[in-house]
């Protein structure tokens, strides 16, 4: 595969010295939430999560070649991040639309990959779930979606 000069530069910001890419993935969400609340009812989802980040990301984050953060509660914790670490993100809301068929990616609102990298990402993570008993139709939406992105 050809890769352009800004994807190898992000390869190696997230990868160790043999190449193998090291993470630390710190990009749940849902449940993750959830059971924050489940402790400490006294703070809110969004500032639960963004804190527990913050906390891995100080003791978890520069232990690792990169860390894998979300676009909504992770930038706080994307910067804690030491000088020689990648960042990673999310490009996926977190689960799936149960009421819908295919399991289909759905994108995190407001942000194109373009944003992402300008915001200091090295890379971009997405989730697709394949399923090969799923119904072709919805094979054949995720295939392209792959198709597309790798261009």
């Amino acid at each position: 595969m050809n890769r352009t000069a800004g994807k190898q530069k992000g390869l190696e910001a997230i990868s160790d010295e043999k190449g193998i890419v090291l993470a630390t993935a710190m990009d749940q969400r849902g449940s993750l939430g959830k059971m924050i609340q489940g402790f400490n009812d006294q703070i809110s989802y969004e500032e639960g999560l963004t804190r527990f980040k913050e906390g891995i990301s100080d003791v978890l984050g520069n232990q690792s070649a990169s860390l894998l953060l979300d676009p909504e509660y992770g930038w706080p914790a994307a910067e804690k991040l030491q000088e020689g670490v990648g960042l990673i993100m999310a490009y996926e809301k977190t689960g799936y639309d149960a009421t819908e068929k295919g399991r289909l990616p759905n994108l995190v609102d407001f942000y194109a990959v373009q944003d992402l990298v300008k915001s200091g990402a090295s890379a971009v993570k997405l989730l697709v779930y394949y399923d090969i008993n799923e119904e072709e139709k919805y094979n054949d939406i995720k295939k392209n979606f792959h198709q597309k992105s790798r261009r």
